[in-house]
C-alpha cells in the first residue's frame, strides 16, 4: 500500500512552488490495530477531508509539484515531530510531548478532539519504529527532496502546506468555543518564511476568504522540520475552514465546495504566477 505519493503531473522547472496535503487520507495501515473497530464517525472526526479534492484543479492546472499522504492521521501525524510522544503513547519512551503541540497527543493520536478514545496502550517500539519507516521518514524525505531540487533550480523553495479546520474551536484546541476565521495563514510568528512570501500569501488569501494570521494555529511539524528562510527555504501553513465546503455532521462535501475550489485556484494561480 502506497500511502505518500503526488496528485498530478509535476513541473519543477517552471515555479519554486511545491504543496503538501498531509491529513487528508484515509487508509489505515495494518500495524494501526488500535483503529480497526473504531467507527466510521469517529476516524472521520478529526481528517482533512477533501483537501486533496479542492486544490486539485489548481495543482492540475499549474502543474505544481505535490506531496500527498493518503495514510489517516490517527495512525500517524504527520504534521508533528517523531520526538512528540511519550510512555502513554510508545512504550518505554522518556520523551515529553513538545509543549508547542496543538494536542496532547503528539504523534499519535490518544483521543480525538470530541473526547473519543483512539489509544488505549502504548505502542510497542517496533510498531512505531515500522510507522516511521513506512510512512513518517518518506513523506518528510521527499518534502527534502523537492526543497534540493528547488534550491538547485531557483536557489530557493517555497512551500504551502495545506490543511482544513472545524469552524469552531474545540476543547483540544486554545479557541475552544470560538467560531474560527474561513482561512488560517501560519508561519510560526514569522520564522519559517520571508516576510515578502507571507506577505504575498496573506494578500492572496485575503482576496478571496476571511483570513487570520497565526491564530488559533501558529504552524505544525512540517513548517519547524523544514523551514529555513537563512537558507532560502520558505514553508506556510494554511487551515481552510470546513463548513465552507462540506457538512461537519456527515462530513460529505456540500454543493459550494465548486465556489471554494475557483476561489483557491484564483489565489493560489496568482500566487504561484508571482514567484
Amino acid at each position: 500500500m502506497i500511502y505518500n505519493s503526488f496528485l498530478s503531473e509535476q513541473d519543477f522547472s517552471n515555479k519554486a512552488l511545491f504543496v503538501s496535503i498531509p491529513h487528508s487520507g484515509e487508509k489505515i495501515p495494518k500495524e494501526a490495530v488500535w483503529l480497526a473497530d473504531k467507527d466510521k464517525d469517529i476516524l472521520l472526526c478529526d481528517i482533512d477531508r477533501f483537501v486533496d479534492k479542492l486544490y486539485l484543479p489548481v495543482i492540475k492546472k499549474n502543474k505544481i509539484p505535490s506531496i500527498y499522504s493518503s495514510c489517516h492521521r490517527y495512525a500517524l501525524d504527520l504534521n508533528r515531530l517523531e520526538t512528540d510522544i511519550n510512555s502513554k503513547t510508545v512504550c518505554d519512551s522518556t520523551n515529553t510531548i513538545n509543549a508547542d503541540s496543538t494536542l496532547a497527543s503528539g504523534l499519535y493520536w490518544t483521543k480525538t478532539t470530541k473526547g473519543d478514545l483512539l489509544l488505549s496502550s502504548p505502542l510497542k517500539l517496533t510498531t512505531h519504529k515500522a510507522l516511521l519507516n513506512k510512512i513518517y521518514y518518506p513523506f518528510h524525505d521527499t518534502i527534502k527532496k523537492y526543497q534540493q531540487i528547488f534550491l538547485k533550480n531557483f536557489k530557493k523553495a517555497y512551500h504551502l502546506d495545506l490543511h482544513s479546520m472545524p469552524s469552531v474551536g474545540t476543547q483540544a484546541h486554545i479557541d475552544n468555543g470560538k467560531k474560527r476565521p474561513e482561512v488560517v495563514i501560519s508561519d510560526l510568528n514569522g520564522k519559517s518564511c520571508s516576510v515578502d512570501f507571507s506577505n504575498l500569501v496573506k494578500k492572496e488569501f485575503s482576496n478571496y476568504f476571511e483570513v487570520s494570521y497565526n491564530w488559533p494555529y501558529k504552524g505544525g511539524g512540517i513548517t519547524k522540520k523544514h523551514a529555513s528562510p537563512k537558507t532560502n527555504c520558505h514553508s506556510i501553513q494554511i487551515e481552510l475552514r470546513r463548513d465552507l465546503y462540506m457538512d461537519e455532521n456527515t462530513k460529505e462535501l456540500l454543493p459550494k465546495h465548486i465556489d471554494i475550489q475557483l476561489k483557491l485556484q484564483k489565489c493560489v494561480t496568482k500566487i504561484y504566477s508571482s514567484l
